[in-house]
């Protein structure tokens, strides 16, 4: 894999999470808010 897939890979993916950070908002989402606490762990 070379460095820059990995690097839109993750660019698409915090933009992934934004988003679905938004909809947590929006609609109260749980399953979303709980996806975004697992992955905050990670980063």
């Amino acid at each position: 894999i070379n460095l820059f897939d990995f690097l839109s890979v993750r660019e698409i993916f915090l933009r992934y999470l934004i988003r679905a950070r938004n909809y947590c908002k929006r609609y109260k989402l749980f399953e979303y808010c709980r996806i975004i606490k697992i992955f905050r762990k990670f980063n």
